[in-house]
């Protein structure tokens, strides 16, 4: 085969090369191999951490939803209480207003607006 060669030592050649080729090669796979790991393992790593994030901005909107609920209650409550008073001191009522604990006399204007309503019913 040699003889047939144009250049004889060709053949010698490639095969003094084919094991370093074939060693190339086989780097070039583990190299592919652990990049494509490399890359699986920090996919895995973002989606751990997105639903962690996710998880706490759940829990967040969670926690906010019911303290405004709550305020809006407590809000609602103290507001219900306050035109309650306004509203007794209004029409002359003053024991529904807890004895004088909230003070009325500076609301002027809707002081005048609530006798007015008074006095239609």
């Amino acid at each position: 085969m040699r003889s047939r060669s144009s250049n004889p030592n060709t053949l010698m050649q490639s095969m003094h090369l084919k094991r370093f080729a074939d060693e190339g090669a086989a780097q070039a796979a583990a190299a592919a191999e652990a990049l494509a790991q490399e890359r699986a393992a920090k996919k895995a790593a973002q989606g751990s951490f997105r639903q962690d994030v996710r998880h706490v901005m759940e829990s967040t909107h969670t926690e906010r939803v019911a303290k405004l609920q709550r305020d809006e209650a407590v809000h609602a409550a103290l507001l219900k209480r306050k035109v309650g008073h306004v509203h007794a001191a209004a029409c002359g009522d003053f024991t529904a207003s807890h004895s004088g604990s909230m003070v009325v006399a500076n609301m002027t204007a809707g002081f005048a607006y609530l006798q007015q309503r008074c006095s239609v019913h």
